[in-house]
């Protein structure tokens, strides 16, 4: 059982990941901190344990830079220990959500969201990338 998500520090926000056994006992912690917001949304688990984080970053990304012109969406592989394998950043306009990520194979999918008009009045649209 893996839980995502991120809690504030004086320094901003960090990104944690827990794994938990199915009995709830605890087995790893990994942590990483980014100079911006990053709000991650979902985890899938490969066949070999790999790890695949996809959410919403507002800045810098720790690992990996950023114009820190709005939000963008990101894609992040990690080895089942938690050591960070790469990073994907996606901004294909000034907003840009990532919401689900999913492995089949060797396949990874990745689903999100853009602002399409990028005007005041806000026009979503789905954006689906294939990672194969």
């Amino acid at each position: 059982i893996y839980v995502v998500g991120t809690f504030e520090t004086e320094s901003g926000k960090v990104t944690r990941l827990d794994k938990f056994t199915s009995d709830g006992l605890w087995r790893l912690t990994v942590s990483f901190s980014s100079p911006g917001s990053d709000f991650p949304r979902d985890i899938a688990v490969d066949e070999s344990g790999e790890l695949y984080i996809t959410g919403t970053v507002q800045g810098m990304l720790a690992g990996f830079g950023g114009d820190g012109n709005g939000y963008d969406m990101y894609l992040r592989k990690l080895t089942p220990t938690g050591r960070i394998v790469w990073t994907r950043r996606y901004d294909y306009s000034t907003q840009d959500y990532g919401s689900a990520v999913a492995v089949s194979g060797k396949n990874v999918y990745l689903v999100g969201g853009f602002d399409r008009d990028q005007g005041p009045a806000t026009d979503y649209d789905i954006r689906v990338v294939a990672l194969t």
